[in-house]
């Protein structure tokens, strides 16, 4: 059986351009969701530990290294994560293009 991978996972991304203090709640919130709302913090460390501190990564190694821990939801996962992490490249922010949307949303509802 082979793996697919989304098209996606052909971008390269610059990890050192990403503001991970805006992506690093979403990757703890969105495990805690696929997993029925088990925060798995061991997890969500290695996951950090994957990511934090290195140029790139690649995403196919990403996602087989993770389908122990979120299996069936391994590739969802690793597919959102990294339009985040392409959408993070391209602001020239580090902040993906949809959390600069919704943080604009909630400052208009106030």
């Amino acid at each position: 059986q082979s793996l697919k991978f989304p098209p996606e996972f052909s971008t390269k991304v610059d990890l050192t351009k990403v503001n991970w203090d805006t992506l690093k709640p979403w990757i703890a919130k969105r495990i805690t969701e696929l997993l029925g709302g088990l925060e798995d913090e061991v997890l969500i460390a290695y996951v950090y530990e994957q990511l934090d501190g290195k140029k790139t990564v690649d995403p196919r190694q990403l996602q087989i290294s993770l389908t122990g821990f979120l299996e069936k939801n391994t590739s969802l996962f690793c597919k959102e994560l990294w339009q985040l992490l392409i959408s993070a490249n391209q602001t020239g922010t580090g902040i993906p293009q949809r959390f600069l949307d919704e943080k604009a949303e909630e400052l208009r509802r106030q």
